[in-house]
């Protein structure tokens, strides 16, 4: 590969992003750390280089190998990310995979059960979820390798041991817990073992899902919702996208799916399959929403040849639009409204929050959140119990009271 080809080739990204409408400052961001790049090859005196040489300059630059899990600091990781994406638009031509792990081969006499676990998952998740589940199972099968294990027959010893050496936090070895039990109940399913050693992997203490979900004053979002200027075509587009996902909790990347078909207008519906999950999900269409959508197609979608009713707007008129503008939309018109609940920044999946907390406020049940959200498990819904407040404050005990000198002397001290 000469050097002029690797130009030639990073302006067709850069250009390629813009079409995709990645934001200006990840598209500043990629560029210099591509001229980085660049300018790092011509002090070689290389005119022609290959695919090593990315690695080299990740270990000089970063301290370590692009496939490497090391911890870096995060201006650093941000830089190797943009190398990893550059080397994976020259492989591929492909930049939506970009935040995906980089992916190894598998090897051994097992190679052929993980590749073909993943392949039945590619029906139902994202490329990025499909290349994190990839990077836990290619850990878990080096281990099987080099310890010349039967992963057929692997015992809770032999996969304690594993998540010893791994050495990872609570988190991250939640995660590979999580996954490597799914795949040995995968092989079970379909008859590879005849006992399910998915029980072998023992549960753990992580409790981070317990966390609880950002809400915000419906109020005060109602005050920020009526500001957007729904006479210019981008306030109609981010009106409609706003409420899409507060009246019916639509994750961002079904919102950008979105297509005419989706819509049932006689029958005042909405159904779509999850791109998440995979599951179909029929809806109200609201009144409100209703409205908002027809008047952005009728006066504010710019002309374009994709079914999808949400498109980019300037400067990239009618292309498609991505998942990751919808929390950017949320941000912008709403993002200052007053938290209620929670700690994180507001994004879709507060509003997708408040909309559970609302449902059970109103007298719905858990089931309803799980309906309604597009769960595939009623358990992943229980993670919103945290934002029924009425029930919880009955919930609460009395304080009580406590007689000691010592909080009289400190009110006296205070005077």
């Amino acid at each position: 590969m000469t050097l002029s080809y690797l130009e030639a080739s990073i302006e067709e990204a850069i250009k390629e992003m813009r079409e995709l409408d990645y934001n200006q400052e990840k598209i500043r961001f990629s560029r210099l750390e591509f001229s980085r790049f660049i300018q790092w090859i011509k002090n070689l005196g290389v005119k022609e280089f290959s695919d090593e040489l990315f690695d080299e300059y990740s270990k000089e630059q970063f301290g370590s190998k692009l496939r490497d899990r090391i911890k870096i600091r995060p201006h650093l990781c941000k830089r190797r990310a943009q190398i990893r994406l550059l080397r994976n638009y020259l492989k591929n031509g492909d930049l939506k995979s970009s935040n995906a792990i980089c992916r190894e081969e598998f090897t051994g006499c097992y190679s052929l059960l993980f590749n073909d676990y993943l392949e039945a998952l590619e029906r139902n998740c994202r490329t990025n979820t499909i290349g994190y589940k990839h990077y836990y199972l290619y850990v878990f099968s080096q281990f099987i390798e080099k310890n010349e294990l039967d992963l057929l027959q692997i015992t809770t010893e032999q996969l304690e041991r594993f998540f010893k050496e791994i050495d990872k936090p609570l988190a991250s070895l939640h995660a590979f817990r999580k996954n490597v039990r799914t795949f040995l109940r995968y092989l079970y399913d379909i008859g590879k073992t005849d006992k399910d050693l998915s029980i072998n992997v023992l549960s753990d203490n992580y409790r981070g899902e317990n966390d609880c979900p950002t809400v915000i004053d419906i109020e005060d979002f109602k005050k920020k919702l009526s500001l957007i200027d729904v006479t210019k075509p981008k306030g109609m587009r981010d009106y409609a996208i706003i409420l899409a996902t507060m009246e019916l909790g639509l994750r961002p990347s079904d919102i950008v799916s979105l297509k005419y078909s989706d819509i049932k207008w006689d029958e005042s519906r909405i159904i779509i399959r999850q791109v998440k999950t995979g599951v179909l999900l029929e809806l109200p269409l609201t009144v409100s929403l209703g409205n908002a959508i027809v008047r952005y197609l009728r006066d504010g979608r710019p002309k374009s040849n994709l079914d999808n009713i949400f498109v980019s707007h300037e400067p990239f008129y009618g292309k498609a639009l991505r998942y990751t503008r919808v929390t950017e939309i949320i941000r912008n018109r709403v993002g200052n409204c007053h938290i209620i609940c929670g700690k994180k920044q507001i994004g879709a999946r507060t509003l997708r929050s408040t909309l559970a907390s609302s449902i059970l406020h109103n007298g719905g049940k858990i089931t309803d959140v799980s309906e309604i959200l597009g769960h595939k498990s009623i358990d992943t819904a229980k993670h919103y119990i945290g934002v029924d407040f009425e029930p919880l404050k009955k919930c609460a005990l009395p304080i009580p009271v406590v007689k000691s000198t010592l909080y009289t002397i400190k009110e006296e001290q205070k005077r």
